[in-house]
């Protein structure tokens, strides 16, 4: 599939809007640190009169909150309390929904409003309608789409990918984009949707999946339709499967009046998305997938390099077998995804999750920053931290961190007696990521040795806990760990 740059969705808000969101993320990152005004000017490259008008209005949109304060401190510096992700997406909504490029983005996309009609509507001179007219184009240029006189033009791929990503981004579950009418028919389609594919009812799905359905049927409304241009998928088999429930093809060739063939390209369009999304698993519904040799040839090249790269224990070949089966599965669905997605993830990454990564999981770090590099030379437009998480989560899943070889042995020896040292040893083993191996007598493998008591003459290092152990015990065996490992 043909892909086109993301957009910048920042841009969507005013400036203040857009500025504060900025002030809320960077606090956000720094969880609970004082900043000093000087710093903030700093990072956001404006005056300091500026900062204090966006601080006071930040004040008043974080007052409307239940928790979250912001705080003016001596010396210049700046403290934001209770600030969570929550109160982060409600504000970027409330902050999207009162700007007038995409109050105009709104009524273009559901009423075809012009210009001029947005003007009479909205008591604005004709030069500021087509104002926001052209700064909305100059914000949907990178997707390759344009603003029309009364819609959006372009590729309908490309029109439908940049609706999902902006409804996504913005609203993100707190609130439908659509009106009600059009949330009521919308429903209706997910129910029959559910019925023939039975859909589980996981939450985060049906909303992607409410988006999906909400700007298909617009677009039909407005008689714009999917043309596919790459065989991607089998119809016979599509066909099969949804001859089974004429209920589904006498409502939307009933309702919409849709032709053979556009039936055939949005059942595609249909089918790729409840395949992107996991609605369907891609391993049921393999033989809807045509022999796409470029994507098959990707995923096992990425298999071979993972399973060339990473140190298993002695694990039986059986078990080989079915760790590579579903690595594969999952790395196709990754290669998938990146072929259909219908919208770009937005991750704000600080530096600490990577080194924490590549810490606690340093084989599989190594390959997830590989492979991200390889498939974001391969798509440019992809974004590399994203893919990092993609396949670094992936390949987690899909190998047991106790069959790498890189696990760290931990005697575990209490004067409290057996019972103490095993609830210790199972609170250490809860955290999977640590890769331990617990023994109850030291031998030549030990690394470290914890207890409640030195003991001389031990070349491993010894880790001495309080009875129970603090919260300080616990960050100084998960450092140790960390060592130990980069020392092998």
């Amino acid at each position: 599939m043909e892909k086109t740059m993301t957009i910048n969705l920042m841009e969507f808000l005013d400036e203040s809007a857009r500025y504060r969101l900025n002030i809320l993320q960077i606090f956000d990152l720094r969880k609970g640190q004082f900043i000093s005004s000087d710093l903030l000017i700093e990072f956001l490259g404006i005056s300091k009169f500026k900062l204090n008008n966006y601080l006071t209005e930040l004040e008043k949109d974080l007052g409307e909150t239940e928790d979250t304060r912001l705080h003016r401190l001596a010396r210049g510096e700046i403290e934001i309390v209770h600030l969570t992700n929550e109160v982060i997406r409600q504000l970027r909504l409330k902050y999207v929904k009162a700007s007038e490029t995409f109050i105009f983005f709104q009524e273009l996309v559901l009423y075809g409003t012009s210009a001029e009609k947005f003007a009479q509507k909205n008591f604005l001179s004709r030069s500021k309608a087509y104002l926001i007219k052209n700064n909305l184009g100059k914000i949907v240029r990178s997707a390759g789409v344009k603003v029309g006189d009364s819609e959006l033009r372009g590729d309908e791929t490309a029109v439908r990918n940049l609706l999902f990503e902006v409804y996504y981004y913005f609203f993100n579950g707190i609130e439908s984009p659509f009106p009600q009418e059009l949330q009521t028919e919308i429903r209706s389609y997910i129910e029959l949707i559910r019925s023939v594919f039975h859909i589980e009812r996981i939450l985060t799905r049906l909303i992607k999946l409410e988006l999906f359905l909400g700007i298909v049927l617009i677009r039909w409304k407005q008689k714009r339709f999917i043309i596919i241009k790459e065989a991607i998928l089998n119809m016979n088999v599509i066909h099969q499967i949804l001859g089974d429930f004429p209920l589904y093809l006498k409502k939307v060739t009933q309702e919409y009046q849709l032709p053979q063939a556009i039936l055939h390209d949005e059942n595609v369009w249909l089918f790729r998305f409840l395949l992107a999304e996991e609605c369907l698993p891609l391993s049921e519904y393999q033989d809807v997938l045509i022999e796409h040799t470029e994507l098959m040839d990707i995923t096992n090249q990425q298999v071979t390099f993972v399973f060339d790269q990473i140190t298993f224990e002695d694990v039986p070949t059986t078990e080989i077998d079915c760790i590579a089966e579903k690595l594969k599965m999952e790395l196709l669905l990754i290669n998938f995804k990146l072929d259909c997605s219908s919208y770009t993830q937005t991750t704000f990454i600080s530096k600490d999750q990577i080194v924490y990564f590549a810490e606690s999981y340093p084989q599989f770090h190594m390959c997830a920053q590989k492979l991200a590099k390889i498939t974001h030379q391969r798509l440019p437009q992809t974004n590399e931290n994203n893919l990092y998480y993609d396949y670094l989560f992936t390949i987690i899943s899909s190998i047991p961190p106790v069959f790498v070889k890189d696990k760290v042995f931990v005697c575990v020896d209490f004067s409290k007696g057996r019972a103490y040292s095993e609830f210790i040893a199972q609170n250490i083993q809860s955290f999977r990521s640590l890769n331990v191996e617990i023994q109850k007598k030291v031998n030549n493998q030990t690394q470290i040795y914890i207890s409640d008591f030195m003991v001389d003459k031990l070349v491993c290092r010894q880790i001495i806990w309080k009875n129970p152990p603090s919260d300080e015990d616990w960050m100084f065996f998960g450092d140790t760990v960390v060592k130990v490992r980069k020392e092998k």
